[in-house]
């Protein structure tokens, strides 16, 4: 690849691990941007596209969430309980998305798109409400059932379109079960580190057939190039979340989802041939 695409890949990770931090959604908000850039310069088939760029968005969101939760750690803002239960539960439902649907023939990103936009638009209004509603800061009555409806819904959304699980355990736990938005950022960045974790475990061993300079689905280049500095912006990205209000975590959050439904809502036209 060309430095310009190194320089960008770079700048992604920057913003990218700040994002993280910030919002507790991951990096992958900004990585799908950029990754297929950087595909330009593999011959990847094209049927395989899509798979790349969730598995290298999924890989680099891994070592951002690994930074994070290491500073929500040290400051004492973790929450085993609910991590552990939402994590496992997203891990067997990216588990079963990867291996029955979408790393196979059957998947659609049609489909898929259409549907995620519409839970992104339920996302928002969810948020959007969320803002302005006083909300619970025990993070122990969130019941069983809801953190692993929580889970599933968050596995599925994380293998499919590269995004982590942030963008359906935030506006849940925040509208659903009243927990405050800085807290449901903190568990999101722990079940992203999980989901992360073992979808790209995964992806390491989905080969595609003729393929070389990559680990199964993953460019190692891409994934250094995006994480080199997340280390660096992700904990910075924590350390403002805990001095910004929770509302206005809550507008940022939103704005980040209204961009992800522009950015999807184009990339669906252009699949049904209505843009250039």
């Amino acid at each position: 690849m060309p430095w310009e695409a190194y320089a960008l890949l770079l700048a992604a990770g920057i913003i990218g691990g700040y994002v993280s931090g910030l919002l507790g959604i991951g990096g992958g908000i900004i990585y799908i941007f950029v990754i297929p850039y950087a595909l330009h310069f593999w011959n990847i088939p094209e049927q395989w596209h899509a798979q790349v760029i969730i598995a290298n968005s999924l890989a680099a969101i891994f070592f951002s969430s690994l930074a994070a939760n290491y500073t929500h750690y040290k400051k004492k803002y973790y929450y085993p309980r609910p991590i552990l239960i939402i994590g496992l539960a997203s891990i067997v439902a990216s588990w079963f998305s990867l291996k029955y649907y979408i790393n196979t023939d059957l998947f659609s990103m049609k489909a898929f798109l259409c549907c995620l936009i519409v839970l992104l638009l339920y996302m928002l209004v969810l948020t959007l409400k969320g803002s302005v509603v006083p909300a619970n800061q025990s993070v122990q009555k969130v019941p069983l059932w809801g953190l692993l409806l929580i889970g599933l819904f968050s596995g599925i959304v994380a293998a499919a379109s590269g995004l982590g699980g942030g963008i359906v355990v935030i506006p849940l736990l925040n509208r659903f079960f009243g927990i405050n938005i800085r807290k449901a950022g903190a568990i999101s960045m722990g079940v992203i580190m999980l989901t992360s974790l073992a979808i790209t475990l995964i992806n390491l061993n989905t080969k595609i057939p003729q393929m070389t300079g990559m680990i199964g689905l993953i460019i190692p280049t891409i994934c250094i190039a995006l994480s080199v500095s997340v280390l660096i912006t992700s904990p910075l990205g924590v350390s403002a979340a805990h001095k910004l209000n929770p509302r206005w975590i809550s507008l940022i959050y939103a704005g980040f989802l209204f961009i992800i439904i522009i950015d999807k809502s184009i990339r669906l036209l252009s699949l049904f041939g209505y843009t250039s």
